[in-house]
């Protein structure tokens, strides 16, 4: 009585508690690399422009296309991960739970039938799984694209420099998005 207690105090839980947005907005304050080790007629500075990101995720499990070892590096650049999740952990993940699960739910609805009882807690074991991977994937799914984009688009910079980003985070029960919006400087070094 006290697992099945548990179990279903845990769900109600999650489902009341499980949902949220968070809307962020990040700037970088820091010195940067130009403003200490050059004079400002050796370089020409402009705003590039806006990239737009998105990552996605159910049951914690990335839905968009991985790019892969074809990710963007800005090396020390706000510090943001730049490696996206892979989806090999949180599917591991997710088979554990439901599997563990499956006995317990089983018992909770009465079903006797021990691969139908895995069925069943299918959906307890996503929405778990969820809660512990899917802001991250989805979060850094879409700042491994930003940063792609961003090297990829501006061959021609030299130094990328005070990003501003919004970042709009939609957490669910089963799901999560990431939707990215950045502004950045961008410095060449003229030649002589």
């Amino acid at each position: 009585m006290n697992t099945k207690f548990f179990i279903v105090s845990f769900f109600m839980m999650s489902l009341l508690l499980g949902s949220c947005a968070s809307n962020q907005l990040i700037s970088n304050g820091a010195y940067s690399d130009i403003s200490l080790n050059r004079n400002s007629d050796e370089y020409d500075l402009k705003r590039l422009n806006e990239i737009n990101s998105t990552g996605s995720s159910i049951f914690g499990i990335p839905l968009d296309e991985s790019i892969g070892n074809n990710y963007g590096m800005v090396v020390r650049f706000n510090g943001v991960n730049v490696s996206g999740t892979k989806r090999i952990l949180p599917i591991l993940s997710l088979l554990a739970t439901t599997v563990a699960l499956g006995p317990a739910i089983g018992d909770i609805i009465g079903i006797d039938d021990q691969a139908l009882a895995t069925v069943a807690a299918l959906p307890v074991a996503g929405m778990i799984n969820n809660l512990t991977y899917g802001q991250i994937s989805s979060t850094s799914r879409a700042f491994q694209r930003f940063n792609r984009t961003l090297v990829e688009d501006n061959p021609d910079i030299d130094v990328f420099l005070n990003p501003k980003y919004q970042v709009k985070q939609e957490v669910g029960i089963f799901n999560s998005k990431t939707k990215v919006k950045g502004s950045v400087m961008g410095a060449t070094l003229k030649t002589n």
